[in-house]
């Protein structure tokens, strides 16, 4: 079977349920070999890509169960399956509405990996056992290994509150440095989680910590490739085409539109498919691709932290260009960059180096997240969730009228992006529209300029209908936009599309900052 969630289990009930495992101890036995004496590492990833399934593997190897690695790359190896004792911590259960609560669940969880061993005193701070432990195994001459999933989940929730959250980043910060004055004691530790910003100054102390994030040796570690997918899960692949009624070419094509796209390092052209999203793909009776990943909750990091004007900047159609510093560590959180977000939460990836700039350039991943980021938009920019949902409706449905002359005067009412800057733009409204069709998952086509030097503002080919938008704000009608479509024949193009194209002109009062008049006509299909 290919495995349900795969993301909840841990690697020993994997294996003896005798589930599929996409076999990643290659990379692991390469780091916990310690060849290149380096003990200490570091990986950022979005959530829910694997991180937690990879810590209890290592810390399977390092408890030296060997008889659960049969068949796996690393099993093949000299590895010594020497066992060693090992400290485990999930700092996503350390969360909390006020910072009393965090410290006392973050005592409470870092308690939790430290209970049974040396040292361990009930009662005390999660740092001051930590050190303790750490203190005590260095005594009886023991090295232990430390595995940390979601280092930064106190941070990543408090984002909002950046009292609150420099609180829970000192709190974060003096567990962590205890590392720094104990790493003798040290074996292997391996720190996840799905920031950097936050990993510099909570490690500052450790000088030699490795960051794996942006390695091209690491950047296929966590997710599948095309080959791991095709290898491990032929069987359910062919299956789900035809469940889908599809050929097994377009099911893969699909397949990979909407899920395959995360990149990791630029020195890598590997690109991975999202494994939560693979796994309930499989396992979903739903006779279409549907949203996965993004279904199970998005990041409070996105939800806390950005705002509607700030995501209405960013052209999302393109590349986009940002320095690497700017994806890690500011100097203060608040100069947390929006772009840096969607970078850590996974809703954009590494698409190329730019090298005479020196930037990274980032894309949207794949067509899951592209909606749900959309959606995200949508919701920040339309307040009422009735009429998005009307409007979504009304397009699916070609319910023109309804979307026309009700929905879009709805929606307009409700935008606040626009109405506060002291000169309003047609490409402020422009992309309203542009938000509610890229979140239905249509390609809004901006200013397609023909041969003729002639374009509309906006082309929309949604499902069993193509409109044409032309829009004003300088006083024109909404008749007047209608006729500069007809009459610069911005159509044409599609007149042999087999469609009916939508010709609609929208006028928007100059002072009142609103939509004043929709005129719209339908061309029939000439095909």
């Amino acid at each position: 079977m290919p495995g349900v969630d795969l993301q909840g289990t841990v690697f020993e009930e994997l294996r003896q349920a005798e589930m599929i495992y996409v076999d990643k101890t290659a990379y692991f036995h390469r780091l916990a070999a310690n060849r290149q004496n380096q003990k200490l590492f570091f990986l950022a990833r979005p959530r829910r890509f694997g991180k937690s399934l990879m810590l209890s593997t290592f810390k399977a190897i390092f408890e030296g169960k060997r008889e659960l690695f049969e068949g796996l790359a690393i099993a093949k190896t000299d590895y010594d399956w020497r066992p060693w004792p090992v400290l485990h911590f999930d700092m996503s259960m350390a969360l909390g509405m006020s910072y009393e609560e965090i410290e006392t669940r973050f005592n409470n969880t870092t308690n939790l990996g430290l209970r049974g061993h040396p040292g361990f005193v009930e009662g005390n701070s999660g740092s001051v056992n930590f050190e303790n432990v750490l203190k005590a195994y260095e005594t009886i001459g023991k090295q232990v290994v430390i595995l940390i999933d979601e280092y930064d989940a106190p941070i990543c929730h408090t984002l909002d509150d950046p009292e609150r959250c420099e609180k829970a980043r000192q709190l974060l910060g003096n567990f962590y440095a205890v590392m720094k004055g104990h790493q003798a004691a040290i074996r292997f530790a391996m720190i996840t989680g799905i920031s950097k910003f936050a990993s510099m100054a909570i490690f500052s102390g450790l000088n030699n910590i490795v960051d794996l994030t942006y390695d091209p040796d690491y950047a296929a570690m966590l997710g599948y490739t095309q080959t791991e997918l095709e290898a491990n899960f032929a069987e359910h692949l062919d299956r789900r085409a035809r469940e889908m009624e599809l050929s097994k070419a377009d099911f893969m094509a699909g397949l990979a539109k909407w899920f395959n796209g995360y990149r990791f390092s630029v020195a890598s052209e590997a690109s991975v498919y999202n494994p939560v999203a693979v796994s309930r793909t499989l396992t979903s009776r739903w006779p279409d691709f549907e949203a996965q990943w993004t279904t199970t909750g998005r990041p409070s990091m996105l939800t806390k932290f950005l705002r509607r004007e700030d995501l209405l900047k960013i052209d999302f159609q393109g590349p986009i260009s940002a320095p690497r510093s700017s994806l890690e560590m500011p100097s203060q959180i608040a100069a947390l960059s929006p772009v840096a977000v969607l970078y850590q939460t996974g809703y954009l990836t590494l698409a190329g180096y730019d090298r005479a700039s020196g930037n990274y350039i980032l894309r949207i991943p794949d067509e899951e997240v592209r909606r749900d980021l959309m959606a995200f938009l949508c919701e920040l920019t339309i307040s009422s969730d009735a009429t998005r949902e009307d409007a979504r409706a009304h397009v699916s449905i070609n319910s023109l009228d309804d979307l026309l002359n009700v929905d879009l005067y709805a929606m307009y009412a409700q935008c606040h992006y626009g109405p506060t800057e002291t000169r309003i733009q047609e490409y402020n409204y422009q992309r309203i529209l542009q938000i509610l069709f890229w979140s239905l998952g249509y390609d809004p086509i901006v200013e397609p300029t023909q041969s003729s030097g002639k374009h509309a503002d906006l082309v929309v080919k949604a499902g069993n209908v193509i409109f044409v938008f032309e829009l004003k704000s300088d006083g024109t009608t909404a008749e007047a936009a209608l006729q500069q479509i007809k009459d610069r024949g911005y159509a044409t193009p599609y007149l042999h599309d087999g469609r009916p194209i939508a010709l609609v002109g929208l006028s928007f009062h100059k002072g009142q900052r609103e939509l004043q008049g929709v005129a719209y006509e339908v061309l029939p299909s000439q095909a």
